[in-house]
């Protein structure tokens, strides 16, 4: 098995050190504040990059892409909270299933732009 352990970066660090009683909030209140700031950053990033896949006409990748991510988090949340070791087969297992989807999707996609056109002739 690995295990992954994660060493605390200086923020992280910083803020567990920090006393913040002079803040008026607690440590959890801190890091909910910071993550909200993240997350909205986060989307601010990635907002102009999902509009140009969807111009681009890439809505299968993007929902392909987003379904990843969702999965991946999802995974490793319940790993996180169960106290698993990470199994080399288990992340294998993930990217098989990854890898599944995309083929899945393509499929789908070849198929029905087959029937588009096979309705046009």
């Amino acid at each position: 098995m690995i295990s992954i352990k994660m060493p605390f970066y200086l923020l992280a660090s910083w803020i567990d050190k920090l006393n913040t009683t002079f803040l008026l909030m607690e440590k959890e209140q801190l890091w909910f504040i910071i993550f909200v700031v993240l997350l909205i950053t986060l989307y601010f990033i990635i907002k102009p990059v999902i509009r140009l896949l969807q111009r681009l006409g890439w809505n299968y990748f993007t929902t392909y892409v987003i379904t990843i991510l969702l999965f991946l988090n999802i995974m490793l949340t319940m790993q996180n909270q169960q106290h698993i070791d990470v199994i080399p087969s288990s992340i294998s297992i993930m990217l098989l299933s990854i890898v599944s989807l995309g083929i899945i999707v393509m499929i789908i996609r070849v198929t029905q732009l087959l029937l588009v056109y096979l309705k046009r002739r």
